[in-house]
């Protein structure tokens, strides 16, 4: 029989993310979970503030560039390469991707897979990210067409409904990340192995820590995107060196990390659930880190009332003007004489 937990799942994206169904599933396989209002344990995301207002362990998940602030919660999974005792699990979102197992299964691709192929893709909706995922598009144009198919430069006069078939069709795939953030590594380059093509990727300078340098183009091993492009260009002058890379696995000798394997994020769950409530709060509640807590708890609440949150800005003005108008007796001009 399953053990039974009484754990809350909030403030994730959506009950449909990968990320909510990944981790409720992983979960489940291991234990009984009774849905409450008054859990031992709180799992979060940061797509919300309602896990402020539980008072028990807390579990926090990022799929974003976005650091776990241990003063809040007790245990975190997280992009970044560190250890913190039992309270931290390097997890990149690309793991929880639901055909992330495909990927060790991939069938070699010859010459004659690549007859109708085109050149290049480059599918992005946010126009926000790092200028350098443009920068590069526009770049590579200059050498042989891209398709950009879509919401950001947008090329082909319509959007893509099953990305993975058509970025099937290209011998290439840009998989830029929105930012440059050590550890950071999301779904861009896994979809673009998935797919038959080399991902042309940037992001995480980090990534052949973790993944097989053979099996992509990696920005980052070169000075300049004019040198990605002339790599670029040796590979399309020369089938073999393509093909070589194209058929080369994601993960170095086709084997998962430990740390990423599903057993192993059990065990760190584990550890928590198995303890308690009590003996696995990492969290003391007391002193300058009660009051960082109570601080952002007050914050939430007054931000959520347009009204308050006028009063609370109003109120640091003027103290800040107090401070400033009224100075201690140290403070003042002494008068010699």
């Amino acid at each position: 029989m399953k053990k039974k937990i009484k754990l809350k799942f909030t403030d994730f994206y959506s009950k449909k993310s990968h990320d909510f169904l990944y981790f409720k599933a992983l979960i489940e396989s291991a234990y009984e979970i009774e849905d409450s209002e008054q859990p031992d344990f709180v799992f979060y995301s940061m797509f919300g503030d309602d896990y402020l207002k539980y008072d028990c362990v807390k579990i926090f998940y990022t799929g974003e560039n976005v650091r776990p602030n241990f003063n809040i919660c007790d245990y975190a999974f997280g992009f970044d390469w560190m250890s913190f005792e039992d309270r931290y699990h390097r997890l990149p979102i690309y793991k929880i991707w639901p055909k992330f197992n495909e990927v060790l299964n991939l069938p070699l691709l010859q010459s004659k897979d690549l007859v109708n192929r085109k050149f290049c893709n480059f599918i992005y909706s946010n126009a926000s990210a790092s200028s350098e995922r443009g920068n590069f598009f526009d770049a590579l144009q200059t050498y042989k067409p891209v398709e950009s198919a879509g919401r950001y430069k947008n090329n082909v006069g319509y959007l893509v409904d099953d990305k993975l078939a058509y970025m099937s069709q290209f011998k290439y795939s840009i998989a830029f990340e929105n930012v440059s953030s050590n550890g950071y590594t999301t779904e861009k380059i896994l979809d673009a192995k998935l797919a038959g093509t080399v991902p042309i990727y940037w992001g995480n300078k980090c990534i052949s820590k973790e993944l097989n340098p053979k099996s992509f183009i990696n920005c980052h091993d070169f000075e300049n995107f004019s040198e990605v492009i002339r790599h670029i260009d040796q590979l399309e002058k020369n089938e073999k060196d393509y093909l070589t890379m194209l058929n080369e696995p994601l993960f170095i000798n086709n084997r998962i990390p430990d740390y990423l394997e599903d057993q192993s994020l059990i065990r760190f769950l584990s550890n928590i659930f198995n303890q308690g409530p009590v003996l696995s709060r990492r969290r003391c509640g007391l002193l300058f880190e009660k009051k960082v807590e109570t601080e952002l708890i007050n914050y939430h609440k007054i931000r959520s009332s347009p009204v308050s949150y006028f009063n609370y800005m109003t109120s640091k003005v003027f103290a800040k003007a107090n401070r400033f108008l009224v100075r201690p007796n140290s403070m003042a001009p002494k008068i010699i004489g």
